[in-house]
């Protein structure tokens, strides 16, 4: 589960997998069943990971691209839109 309280701040995140990648002989149906469960978490967890990995990316690129603005562009609608929308937390002082 991912925190998505931290108002644009750069995020630490750790993934561990819980069960063994070998090759796994399932006894019963019910075994089965929940390594199944077990497998859908983790791609759910890894789906996860992976978007706060991109978020974060985008996030940094957009707050070095724009202090690498001029300052007549700081002001630019488009511009305070990509900062506020990256963690800026509101206008940014031009």
């Amino acid at each position: 589960m991912i925190d998505e309280t931290r108002g644009g701040r750069d995020l630490c995140i750790f993934q561990i997998d819980l069960f063994s990648a070998q090759e796994l002989v399932l006894k019963t149906i019910l075994k089965a069943a929940e390594h199944e469960k077990e497998i859908r978490v983790s791609n759910s967890t890894r789906m996860q990971t992976s978007s706060a990995q991109q978020t974060q990316r985008l996030r940094r690129a957009a707050k070095n691209l724009f202090a690498k603005l001029p300052a007549e562009l700081r002001g630019n609608p488009h511009a305070q839109v990509l900062v506020e929308k990256c963690g800026g937390g509101g206008p940014v002082s031009r």
